[in-house]
C-alpha cells in the first residue's frame, strides 16, 4: 500500500472540499509513493510523537492538527522541533493532517462528541457546507439531553464522558439543563450562536474569564474542557474507520498512539 491510497481512503471520510477556508491539510511530509505498512493517528504531530513513531516503526503519522500553519522561514536542528522534522525526514515519515474536514465531517469530531454526551434530536450548530450527496455539514451539534439535570450534574457527566482528571464550568451550579450545544476546540466565537438556537450550555475549550463572564451575562452557562480531551475522543474512531477502508487494498495495521497530546494536567 502507498501513501496515496491511504489519502484517497482519508478522502472519503474527512474529503478535503470541506475543511474551512485557509485551513491547513494534507500531507505536509513525505511522498505519495511512499510505501506504508503501519499508520500512528494522533492529535498533533509534537516533536515526542514524531520521534516515538520513528521508533516504533511507523510509516505514515496522520493527526488532526496540522505540522505546519504557515510557511517555514528556516529549520535548524538544534531546535527540538528541528531534529524532530530532521528525523521525520531522514526515516521517510509522511505526515497527513486532517483537521477541520475531519470536524465537520458526518461521523467526524463534533458527531462523536453529541454521541459521548447523549444528545437527542441533533442538528448542526454552525452549517458550513454540504457534502458530494447534498448533506449539509458543519462545526458543532445542538441537542437535548434525555432529561434535564443541574449544570454541576452535567458538568459532572462531560468530566466523566471525556476522561479528565478536573473540569471547569461557568453559571449557577443549580441551573436546569436540558438543551445543550457542543464544538470541538475552541469555541468561544459561537457561544452568540448556541444563544441564537436557545442552548442551556456550551461545551468546548479554550474558555478565557472574559468569555465566560459575557456568556453567564447573556444567560449561557460554559463547560469548558481542555482542547486536547475533546478531540482525543476522535481519533480511535477515525482509526477504525480508516482501517475498513484500506483492509481490501492490503495489508496495513493502523493504531492510536497512548501518548497525550495534552500538556495541561490537573492537581
Amino acid at each position: 500500500m502507498e501513501v496515496q491510497d491511504v489519502i484517497h481512503a482519508m478522502e472519503e471520510i474527512a474529503h478535503p472540499n470541506w475543511a474551512l477556508p485557509k485551513d491547513v491539510i494534507g500531507l505536509q511530509i513525505g511522498s505519495p509513493k511512499a510505501k506504508v505498512q503501519k499508520i500512528w493517528i494522533a492529535l498533533e504531530a509534537q516533536p515526542s510523537i514524531i520521534v516515538a513513531a520513528v521508533e516504533a516503526k511507523v510509516d505514515m503519522l496522520i493527526t488532526h492538527h496540522a505540522l505546519f500553519y504557515h510557511p517555514l522561514q528556516k529549520i535548524l536542528t538544534h531546535t527540538t522541533t528541528g531534529q524532530a522534522l530532521a528525523i521525520a525526514l531522514s526515516a521517510n515519515l509522511s505526515i497527513y493532517a486532517a483537521h477541520t474536514n475531519w470536524d465537520v465531517a458526518p461521523g467526524g469530531v463534533n458527531d462523536i462528541l453529541a454521541e459521548h454526551l447523549e444528545l437527542q434530536d441533533v442538528e448542526i450548530l454552525v452549517p458550513t457546507g454540504v457534502t458530494a450527496e447534498d448533506r449539509t455539514i458543519g462545526l458543532g451539534r445542538i441537542g437535548q439531553l434525555l432529561q434535564p439535570m443541574t449544570l454541576q450534574q452535567f458538568a459532572q457527566r462531560v468530566k466523566d464522558r471525556m476522561g479528565q482528571s478536573g473540569i471547569r464550568f461557568s453559571g449557577l451550579p443549580d441551573r436546569k439543563i436540558a438543551r445543550v450545544a457542543v464544538l470541538g476546540g475552541s469555541g468561544r466565537d459561537f457561544m452568540d450562536v448556541a444563544l441564537e438556537k436557545s442552548a442551556d450550555v456550551l461545551v468546548t475549550a479554550d474558555i478565557n474569564h472574559h468569555a465566560a463572564v459575557d456568556a453567564t451575562d447573556a444567560g449561557l452557562a460554559v463547560v469548558d474542557c481542555t482542547h486536547a480531551a475533546m478531540e482525543q475522543l476522535s481519533l480511535p474512531v477515525l482509526a477504525q474507520r480508516l482501517q475498513e477502508l484500506v483492509n481490501h487494498i492490503g495489508e496495513v495495521k493502523i493504531e492510536v498512539p497512548i501518548i497525550s497530546a495534552d500538556p495541561f494536567y490537573w492537581i
